[in-house]
């Protein structure tokens, strides 16, 4: 019987990535902001180091020499799915559905089934795993919990697209809200969904796979979560305007030329457009008017939704800062209302097909 190796590189590699989660976990619960979502993504991580580990300590030989690691509920392999489904509601929605909550249950289930099977007797044990746990349950629960990552990739990219959408529709921060890095981490949980389909099926119904076979997919399914975790934390602390649980559809009212005059000099003699955290409700309440008659202003300055309409604003007033020479792009940036440049750069460019810089270069070439 071979000692125990913590040494052992398969070991090593896997204990790096499990540390590496361990930070992100501890900087995501040191955040200020979105504490919700934050805590239920430490929760997904934490997840998925449980089904590292056994790997960790099977590699280093600690399952032959210490038997009370054997079969530790560790493995719940169910929650991935629903977890990422409650982060994401967490993170951009007001309410959390009850289908969402029910599927809470799958993985609550699994572990007490886990836990029931750790506490059986050792005969029973080793009877319940060679005739029923490793034959059907095993493979059962595993095709759940990809399934279920599945669904919650679906998911979320249904509702990424209706609340970019919602978004654009209700708040002009959309540019320094972007949700690109959503996009590419579900790609990267879509691919560990596909991974594990496959490894899967090879394993039922072609050969069965030993650790040393399964090692690349828990390797990439840890390296998957450090990235996931590493793209939140780059995202700095941020706050999603949570979107309600019912939206209503808006109609437009049809308002005559004077009355779009009307609303539109109160809307650009009390500058609201150059406060960065302008919302629709904001504008309703300051300028007295309906939502539907703001939106009738809205199509009849050929904007596409509210979000475009400030920002045609913003950026009328920053092409008359962009003509001081002295004045630097963050200053201008933030006086015309964007929250930063790096979103201010996105809009003008958008809008202008340039960049500041290059529109004050063709500036200073007039004149």
């Amino acid at each position: 019987m071979s000692e125990i190796n913590f040494f052992n590189w398969h070991s090593v590699a896997l204990a790096v990535i499990v540390m590496m989660i361990i930070i992100n976990c501890i900087m995501l619960l040191l955040r200020q902001e979105e504490q919700h979502a934050n805590h239920t993504l430490v929760w997904l991580l934490v997840f998925t180091m449980g089904l590292i580990v056994p790997d960790v300590l099977g590699f280093a030989g600690v399952y032959n020499h210490i038997s009370f690691f054997r079969h530790l509920p560790l493995s719940i392999e169910t929650a991935i799915g629903p977890l990422v489904m409650l982060y994401y509601a967490r993170l951009t929605k007001q309410h959390i559905s009850k289908i969402l909550k029910y599927l809470l249950i799958i993985p609550c289930i699994e572990f007490i089934y886990r836990l029931s099977m750790y506490y059986l007797p050792s005969g029973t044990q080793s009877w319940w795993l060679e005739h029923w746990h490793e034959p059907l349950f095993d493979s059962a629960i595993t095709i759940v919990a990809v399934a279920l990552i599945a669904v919650s990739v679906i998911w979320v990219f249904v509702m990424n697209r209706q609340y970019n959408q919602w978004l654009a529709d209700n708040s002009s921060e959309k540019a320094d809200l972007d949700t690109s890095w959503l996009s590419r981490s579900l790609w990267l949980l879509l691919a560990i969904a596909l991974y594990w389909a496959y490894i899967d099926i090879t394993d039922i119904f072609i050969t069965v796979l030993n650790h040393q076979a399964e090692y690349p997919f828990y390797f990439a399914l840890g390296l998957a979560a450090y990235l996931l975790s590493q793209m939140v934390i780059f995202q700095g602390e941020k706050t999603y305007p949570k979107m309600p649980q019912r939206i209503t559809i808006r109609s437009e009212q049809s308002i005559n030329h004077q009355q779009h005059n009307q609303i539109t000099a109160r809307f650009e003699s009390q500058h609201l457009y150059l406060q960065p955290r302008l919302s629709l409700a904001d504008t309703l309440s300051a300028l007295a008017i309906t939502d539907e008659q703001l939106a009738g202003v809205i199509k009849a300055s050929h904007s596409a939704n509210f979000n475009q309409f400030i920002n045609h604003y913003r950026v009328e007033c920053a092409k008359k800062l962009l003509q001081q020479e002295n004045r630097d792009i963050l200053s201008i940036a933030l006086d015309s209302g964007f929250n930063s440049k790096a979103s201010f750069n996105r809009v003008f460019k958008d809008q202008t097909g340039k960049t500041p810089s290059e529109f004050r270069h063709t500036l200073l070439k007039i004149h």
